[in-house]
């Protein structure tokens, strides 16, 4: 087929063009491909260990594409069951500080010695966490002190503490996580 002939005295059965232009002039004797007549005039054979080299090297690079995007996948699955852990522990704080009687509500972080030192208004603690009193691995509690928390626990590592949990941020926050689960879980 093709308008070809057949290879070799024989008849090899291999249909191809007989001539071949190649850079822009007819070439007898050679076939598009890589196909070449060999000196014994065998027939048509092809250079496979260089097409099996650029063969493994496509392969190669479509499996290592997939590799990156199935990990990708997975980073960016983590990073927001992170974000919806963290936001799941801003809902607690909130409860639990909303539960702690009037006098006692606030944050409390814990000291050098481990003492919890508090109760404080939420900007006292950004102001204080901006002037470097103390970092994101200090462990804080909003409300009665007993329900611990790091402050990277509580705020994601690309955001400054803000110490405002607040009734509507909790909702957002909710609102997330069940989302996040829902479709999880397909449902």
């Amino acid at each position: 087929g093709g308008g070809g002939g057949t290879a070799g005295k024989g008849g090899s059965g291999l249909s191809f063009p007989r001539r071949t232009s190649v850079g822009g002039r007819e070439r007898p004797g050679s076939r598009p491909g890589g196909y070449t007549r060999s000196r014994a005039g065998s027939g048509w054979t092809r250079d496979k260990a260089m097409q099996g080299a650029k063969d493994r090297e496509e392969r190669r690079k479509i499996e290592t594409e997939a590799r990156e995007r199935e990990l990708l996948a997975k980073d960016s699955s983590v990073a927001l069951a992170k974000e919806i852990a963290i936001s799941l522990r801003r809902v607690t704080a909130f409860n639990w500080n909303d539960k702690t009687p009037a006098a006692k509500r606030g944050w409390y972080y814990k000291d050098d010695n481990g003492e919890a030192q508090g109760p404080y208004k939420s900007s006292w603690m950004r102001s204080w966490h901006q002037e470097g009193h103390f970092d994101r691995e200090i462990e804080v509690c909003f409300g009665e002190p007993s329900l611990w928390f790091k402050v990277y626990h509580l705020w994601a590592e690309s955001t400054t503490p803000s110490f405002m949990i607040t009734r509507a941020s909790t909702r957002v926050d909710a609102g997330k996580a069940a989302a996040f689960l829902k479709h999880r879980l397909g449902a």
